[in-house]
């Protein structure tokens, strides 16, 4: 079985469009009253949820080829199609199923195709019933399908729930009345659900049953979603079960579904990335692989104009991003150059061609030049999507490169990697230079800066770093230091508990709480980023002048670590062994460390699924384990969540309002 997420997904929205029942579960009806012509074409409904989870899979043209010609949110007002059937893509709540019913009462449509993103209650299906009799649209009703698609595939082993601010949820504490007790206690659950009902949507497309591996610690929240989740499976009527799961199957050919809390690496979600993907994430906001840039402002005869922006679809499709979305950015930025170079080259020899032609009939090879015409002509739509993804790139690297010279980004990037290794004096001296008000960089980067030393140093004595907490906010005019306070909670909440993840023996001490396992580290590599001052993007800029050249040090992240061990079925006192299909009655089928010795072997396929939001940073670190593994990992979570939100996360945690106006205020550094 593949692991390849994104294109699972893709195929279960395309049978539903091509309007397939796929799932006999609900309801459907089918038979030869229903005209082959009236599915020929057909209308797309979508509520915001289902929006997110068709954009980085179906573009426009996707949509035509399957039929759809118009694609229409749920709430927009819409005129009625009385030839066309409708299909929908909902989640199934109870405002979307109101709605439903008075579409079938409006009769807008000829046929209805009702589409959930996840499991339609029982009580939400009898009131979708109740209102198609009423309405006298029963026949017109032909299917109600549950998908299982709730989660957002970014990339083939890349998925989001979509579901920001789970972190600051699951670690909200609340010491007031009894009644805002209960309402935290309640976001809890609710937040737990959240993400049992998207791994459960993840376990179905797949159409199998993991073996999990979740921390020992009774307080894990992953754990609780394990547990959840085992109780979801189990609990299953098995005609249900036997038809998303199948027949039972050997646990050799389970993969493992390793789910982890958040607090496994908070240092992986401050520091300051250096890798493509995570630099344009952390600088300019990527989102459901979309993200938008600031154009030039042009000056006109009425004067400046307001400031433009475009926005770039970094898709699958796009073999650049494939193959260098986990590289460092200076090697990312030295492709660009190449590709370009690489682009121009062979549309010199296209234009030498057609001048060959059009030089007249003296010394003219009619076949050979018909020959290179027709060659030319077949590389042309090639040529076409390489010239959009280089315009694209190098927009995005133009942009970075703009940003890292005006924050200084390359030496945030630089001073957090030393800091895993440098002396405790010259990580002190370090920090000083760089949270120094005649040093470039927000105030918010001079946080993050402050908050890796923390995090690098858990045994400090806590003046050194109030020392160097006084400094910060004398040197920015006073930012909020309230994340600080709640990682020194939560450094105090751990020391009470006996066994947690950051505990766990796996060799993830101060040297290894972050890294960038990011390959291209060798001889070769540094001598390319080297010259990357003299390379030059269009128009002969040596736009990476003045930027920092080096590569990251290779370091395995805790969550690689983690992984790798797990991947192994070693023994593992601080993790539980959960197997849903255990004990089909619903109890807890789990047990500490491994697997009974019949099952200790190494697992060939992993989903690991961070509980309270992930990082890029991790994702590649993820890809690059697996491709020197030779194992599939398909890394998810609640969120993929930007440094400077999850700091606002912890800010607010600690009591502290949003830092959004320290993060544009750039300090003026002119002498």
């Amino acid at each position: 079985m593949s692991l390849n997420l994104q294109e699972r997904q893709g195929t279960a929205l395309q049978a539903m469009l091509a309007l397939a029942p796929h799932r006999p579960n609900s309801f459907s009806q089918t038979d030869g009253s229903l005209p082959q012509a009236s599915t020929a074409w057909k209308i797309l409904i979508f509520d915001h949820v289902a929006k997110d989870i068709l954009a980085p899979l179906m573009t426009v043209g996707m949509l035509r080829r399957q039929g759809v010609t118009l694609h229409l949110p749920l709430a927009s007002r819409r005129s009625p199609v009385h030839e066309a059937p409708a299909v929908y893509l909902l989640s199934p709540t109870e405002e979307n199923v109101q709605l439903l019913l008075e579409e079938l009462q409006q009769k807008l449509y000829a046929f209805y195709f009702f589409n959930f993103t996840d499991r339609l209650s029982e009580d939400l299906m009898q009131l979708l019933a109740r209102g198609a009799v009423e309405a006298g649209m029963v026949s017109q009703v032909v299917s109600v399908v549950d998908r299982y698609v709730d989660y957002v595939c970014l990339s083939p082993f890349e998925f989001s729930l979509n579901k920001p601010g789970i972190y600051s949820i699951l670690n909200g504490r609340s010491s007031d009345a009894q009644a805002s007790g209960e309402k935290t206690e309640k976001a809890i659950e609710e937040a737990v659900a959240v993400a049992v009902n998207g791994l459960f949507c993840v376990i179905a497309t797949f159409g199998v049953v993991p073996l999990i591996r979740c921390p020992a610690s009774p307080s894990s929240p992953a754990r609780n979603v394990a547990m959840k989740l085992q109780e979801r499976v189990a609990t299953l009527p098995h005609h249900v079960q036997t038809q998303i799961f199948g027949h039972a199957s050997s646990s050799l050919h389970r993969p493992l579904l390793i789910l982890l809390d958040r607090d496994v690496d908070l240092a992986v979600m401050v520091r300051h990335p250096w890798l493509y993907q995570p630099l344009i994430h952390d600088v300019l906001g990527l989102r459901l692989n979309r993200v938008t840039v600031p154009v030039d402002a042009k000056e006109s005869v009425a004067g400046p104009q307001p400031p433009r922006v475009k926005t770039y679809d970094l898709e699958a499709r796009d073999q650049f991003w494939q193959e260098h979305s986990g590289s460092p950015f200076p090697d990312a930025a030295l492709a660009v150059s190449d590709s370009l170079a690489a682009y121009n080259a062979k549309l010199q020899e296209i234009n030498a061609q057609q001048a060959a032609v059009n030089a007249g009939p003296d010394g003219f090879d009619a076949s050979g030049s018909a020959q290179g015409i027709l060659t030319a002509v077949s590389a042309l739509p090639g040529l076409t999507e390489k010239k959009r993804s280089l315009d694209t790139h190098t927009s995005l690297a133009t942009a970075l490169v703009e940003q890292i010279k005006a924050r200084g980004l390359d030496s945030f990037f630089e001073a957090e990697q030393n800091f895993d290794t440098d002396r405790d004096a010259d990580a002190v001296a370090s920090a000083k230079k760089m949270i120094a008000r005649s040093s470039p960089g927000t105030a918010v980067d001079k946080l993050r800066l402050l908050l890796a030393l923390f995090l690098s140093r858990p045994s400090w004595p806590p003046q050194q770093i109030q020392q160097l907490e006084e400094m910060l906010r004398e040197e920015t005019e006073g930012v909020s230091t309230a994340a600080l306070d709640f990682l020194r909670m939560q450094q105090s909440f751990r020391t009470l508990q006996t066994a947690t993840l950051s505990s766990a023996s796996m060799g993830t001490g101060p040297g290894g709480t972050v890294g960038v396992g990011a390959g291209g580290a060798g001889s070769a590599a540094q001598a390319a980023a080297a010259t990357l001052g003299t390379k030059f993007f269009d128009k002969g800029r040596g736009l990476l002048q003045g930027v920092r050249n080096f590569l990251p040090v290779k370091r395995t992240l805790p969550i690689a670590q983690v992984v790798s061990t797990l991947l192994e079925n070693k023994e593992e006192s601080n993790f539980l062994y959960v197997d849903p299909r255990r004990d089909g009655a619903g109890s807890v089928g789990m047990s500490p460390g491994a697997a009974s010795s019949t099952l200790r072997v190494p697992f060939r396929q992993a989903i690991v699924f961070v509980v309270g939001g992930g990082s890029f940073v991790e994702a590649a670190a993820l890809r690059e384990l697996a491709q020197r593994s030779q194992k599939q990992i398909l890394y998810g979570t609640t969120d993929f969540v930007s440094p400077c939100d999850f700091l606002d996360e912890l800010t607010r945690l600690g009591g502290g309002t949003s830092l959004s106006s320290a993060l544009s205020s750039t300090p003026d550094v002119s002498p």
